[in-house]
């Protein structure tokens, strides 16, 4: 009986249900399959294209052969003693002596006493010893690191691998003398390299092809992926420890029942095909109206028209159905390129909420137009709390289950609300490392932008976002912090040749030349022309399609017949009054008037502070709208906006909405009037999208639309929270430039290009105006400056701009090096937390004091002995607010999270003890108030979290 030697070592093993374990010969046979299935069924057209463009080869085979060989050959680095003395996890001195025993029947004797003696070290690991192994083979750099890449972080250079023939001989030979143990070992190891190559149909180590670096960052994910599968016992089950070498009839037959049993598990588990996306289809066929507008129209000609597609930024007014446009132009893309899916990124949670019924409604209709059925998944970190998305996973399961008993799917029967619509939840892909791999993907925009961050298993990140067209939606939102992970992400996807949609009403020429100039670097030999990019830059044509073909940059002016008419603004700056008395006259004038009326100020307490004063003669029909509101109030709110104010709503007489900038955000609401603080330029017509937005009856006084402008001042001595907010010099430009009649669309880029590209001489001011508005332009410059600094320490770098070996006087480029100088902190909260440039914050969970326990704000009914209803935990669990800035500076976070932690421990104890709550923090308002570290918090249901400091109220 032939048993290969690899067949004695051990890849996995534990003792939690009696003695079991995996030899390493099967492990590496099982990641082969995997990497099969993989490359076969997981892998887009357009991913595969890439791969065999990076080894110089237009065969499938050749990329099939490559996946083979890695993933036969991933863990060699487990065929040496240093390896198998490990004790494993938790694992008992029996089970440790049982995969001696094994060992000791193939011929690896004495372990024991080296697993005394042997120190291990970081450079001891079997992903950086498979590294070495395989070079030794003769294996080139570019493939090597692949391997010493597959735990999530590969090594700096060759020059950071020892040698371990002189230095760690024992660790890999069991000897420093090439004895009988010392040529088993080595032995043992070539195997499994020979066994690779034939699996791979290689004749000899010359055959393996190299590869460039973008090839080999998707084989790297896709070989992390494949072991993720292949080591979870879902799929692959550990096996009874052998008594003797006649127990180990570990043959081909039987990997191939293990695969076969694993993939009949992940069809189970997985209700979804890969989409295979048409260029056949009309735009009835995908939304619920029957043709496209004109500039809808304008965007999907290019798009067709375009030979190999690069970037494509869409600058369209607000309401104009970019977003559909974006999900049409998406499935042309993916057409062309070979992709198969969609990630949609929204700059908020609350955005990418309200656009994931739109997807999902999108998905289906494609669903019936091809009756395959597609996997679509909510990526956020609350994604888990929201109602549609735990739907959509609910009926997956429903379905799942009746599958399971072998009830075909037409035939079922749907109660109790659940439905099937062709979208399902792939539950495999559940985490933050793994959910950016389903193939349809809606979350914060973070999600993109982290793909230029330096973080362990970022290769997991490209595997999915390479499969996919991109869609980025309001990017004029993005500050030159995140706008320096977004151009480095872009850089990546021009690299890939991967196609990219950008929305936005409007953005600078800078911003647009940025876009635009970082994709098109991503490209081998790209020469920029800075006279064609300046003129990307200087156009203030609107709308506008910016766009990369060939990469070349084009642009799409010529929207001549576009089905929009020219509507005048009237725009008025008015005195608020030094305590809002003035404003306060305004808001009931026009409420008087029976008219609907937005009011958007710039910082929470403003709002709350102008909503205290009308709500006595608005009474209900005043809404507050901003971000202190508990999550679920928030969006009932947003919902009962949507049903009162919303396009097609049956709208009330008279109402006034009070709000930050929340409002402004993709909610689809319209004002009669309009009142707003003096904001940056291209935000003031996000704010002004909310008002005449549909074609409705007016009331007589605002049949034309009126704008009054707040907290503008001749000497640039603007409010402390709006420059908080935005600072002094944008201000200062957009109160220049801001004029008293707007035509729109046709302003719209023209002012924003004019607050944001200065040229000298451009705004005259006197003396001591001016001496204050250049100290705000060189703040704005230092905080650019600062903001682009600080993100660059984490940034990956460009494309051969790291990992350059040179042999033979040929220069190569591998993946070593690409994490080097990654953060210790490798959880998705830092992630999210480094690609934005926000002050540190604590999120709550509010509930109220009631005899014998706790409730809801909104309730009476005590919960405390319930919590262990998942219901209720959910619904504890989504019932956060963020704690005002006061009590998370610096200087104070630290004793804010000990008292909150000391309050939980008094009165939450039992929080710890649910897996929805563990690790939450709440607080318990008695008489709808608690005081924490020297401030009252007040929650008003009408207003939101409130704040004063303590010696206030005296």
């Amino acid at each position: 009986m032939n048993v290969s030697l690899a067949s004695f070592c051990w890849a996995k093993k534990h003792d939690r249900d009696g003695y079991k374990w995996l030899p390493l010969s099967i492990h590496l046979e099982d990641t082969a399959n995997i990497m099969v299935f993989l490359w076969e069924e997981y892998l887009s057209k357009g991913q595969k294209n890439i791969v065999m463009e990076s080894i110089n080869s237009s065969d499938n085979f050749e990329g099939l052969s490559l996946a083979i060989f890695l993933g036969a050959i991933h863990d060699i680095g487990k065929a040496t003693p240093v390896f198998q003395i490990q004790n494993g996890y938790n694992n008992s001195h029996d089970l440790n002596d049982a995969m001696f025993n094994i060992l000791s029947m193939g011929g690896f004797e004495h372990l024991e006493d080296l697993s005394r003696s042997l120190n291990r070290s970081k450079y001891t690991h079997h992903s950086l010893t498979g590294q070495y192994i395989l070079q030794k083979f003769g294996v080139k750099p570019d493939i090597s690191s692949i391997i010493g890449a597959h735990h999530g972080k590969p090594i700096s250079s060759l020059n950071y691998l020892p040698d371990y023939d002189a230095s760690y001989s024992a660790h890999l030979y069991q000897s420093e003398e090439e004895n009988g143990i010392y040529k088993k070992w080595k032995k043992c190891q070539r195997e499994i390299f020979e066994h690779a190559l034939d699996l791979a149909q290689y004749e000899s180590v010359q055959d393996i092809p190299s590869i460039s670096q973008e090839g080999a960052i998707i084989m790297t994910g896709l070989l992390i992926m494949a072991d993720w599968i292949s080591s979870n016992e879902e799929y692959f089950e550990l096996i009874d420890i052998p008594y003797s070498v006649f127990d180990m009839n570990y043959d081909e037959e039987y990997t191939d029942d293990r695969f076969d049993e694993a993939l009949s598990t992940w069809e189970k588990n997985n209700l979804s095909t890969q989409w295979n996306p048409s260029k056949d289809f009309s735009f009835d066929e995908r939304f619920s109206f029957d043709s496209p507008r004109k500039a809808q129209e304008v965007f999907i000609n290019t798009i067709k028209q375009s030979k190999n597609p690069g970037i494509f930024i869409f600058e369209a007014p607000m309401g104009m159905g970019k977003t559909e446009a974006a999900l049409v132009g998406a499935e042309i893309l993916a057409n062309k390129i070979g992709a198969s899916g969609v990630f949609f990124g929204l700059p908020t949670q609350a955005t990418s909420n309200g656009i994931f019924p739109r997807i999902e409604n999108w998905l289906k209709r494609i669903s019936e137009s091809t009756s395959d059925n597609y996997s679509l998944r909510l990526h956020h970190g609350k994604a888990s709390l929201n109602k549609d998305f735990q739907k959509l996973l609910e009926n997956t399961r429903y379905v799942r289950h009746k599958l399971e008993n072998n009830i075909d799917i037409d035939n079922i029967d749907f109660k109790e609300g659940k439905n099937y619509n062709g979208v399902s939840v792939n539950t495999w892909f559940s985490g933050r490392k793994k959910a950016v791999l389903d193939d349809f993907v809606v979350g914060t925009v973070d999600q993109f932008l982290m793909a230029s961050l330096k973080q362990k298993h970022l290769f997991l990140r490209h595997l999915g976002l390479t499969k996919k067209v991109i869609i980025l939606d309001e990017v004029h939102s993005f500050d030159a912090y995140m706008s320096t992970y977004l151009d480095e992400a872009l850089v990546w996807m021009g690299a890939y040749g991967i196609p990219v949609i950008i929305l936005s009403a409007t953005l600078p020429g800078k911003m647009r030349k940025n876009f635009i100039s970082s994709y098109l670097n991503g490209k081998k030999n790209f020469i920029e022309d800075e006279s064609i990019l300046s003129e990307i830059e200087s156009s203030s044509s609107y709308p506008l399609i910016t766009y990369t073909d060939n990469n070349n940059p084009y642009q799409e002016e010529d929207f001549s017949d576009i089905d929009s008419r020219e509507k005048i603004y009237d725009v008025e700056f008015f005195d608020e009054g030094e305590e809002l008395e003035k404003l306060v006259e305004l808001i009931r004038m026009i409420y008087d008037s029976g008219s609907i009326l937005g009011v958007m100020v710039n910082t929470v307490k403003k709002a709350q502070k102008l909503a205290t004063l009308c709500r006595d003669f608005i009474g209900e029909d005043l809404s507050v709208l901003h971000s202190s509101f508990l999550a679920n109030d928030r969006v009932d709110r947003e919902n009962d906006l949507m049903k009162k104010i919303g396009n097609n709503a049956k709208r009330p007489e008279s109402m006034v909405v009070i709000g930050t900038q929340v409002i402004e955000q993709s909610l689809d609401i319209d004002f009669d009037c309009l009142i707003t603080d003096l904001a940056p330029m291209d935000l003031i017509f996000q704010r002004i999208g909310r008002l005449h937005r549909h074609e409705i009856t007016r009331p007589s006084k605002y049949r034309l639309p009126k704008v009054y402008i707040l907290g503008s001042s001749p000497t640039l001595n603007f409010d402390e929270g709006s420059k908080a907010v935005y600072g002094g010099y944008l201000l200062a430009r957009t109160q220049n430039f801001l004029k008293s009649t707007l035509k729109l669309p046709n302003d719209i880029s023209t002012l924003v290009q004019k607050v944001y590209h200065e040229i000298d001489g451009d705004m005259t001011l006197e003396n001591e105006t001016e001496k204050l508005y250049n100290q705000y332009k060189e703040q704005h410059k230092t905080k650019l400056i600062d903001k682009k600094s600080r993100a660059r320490i984490f940034r990956i770098s460009n494309p051969r701009g790291f990992g350059s070996e040179r042999k033979n006087g040929k220069k190569s480029y591998t993946i070593m090096g690409w994490l080097d100088n990654a953060h210790a902190n490798q959880s998705e909260a830092f992630g999210l937390a480094q690609v934005r440039d926000s002050a540190e914050s604590i999120e709550v969970i509010l509930v109220k004091e009631v005899e014998g326990g706790y409730s809801f704000i909104n309730s009476e009914e005590n919960i405390k002995f319930r919590i262990d209803e998942p219901s209720i935990a959910m619904k504890l669990a989504s019932n956060t607010v963020r704690l005002p800035g006061v009590l998370t500076y610096l200087n104070r976070i630290d004793e804010t999270i000990k008292e909150l932690e000391k309050l939980n421990m008094a009165y939450l104890s039992e929080w710890q003890e649910e897996s929805w709550l563990k690790g939450l923090l709440g607080i318990v308002l008695r008489d709808g108030k608690i005081n924490l570290c020297g401030y009252e918090l007040v929650y008003d249901e009408l207003l939101g979290l409130m704040y004063e400091k303590e010696e206030d109220n005296e």
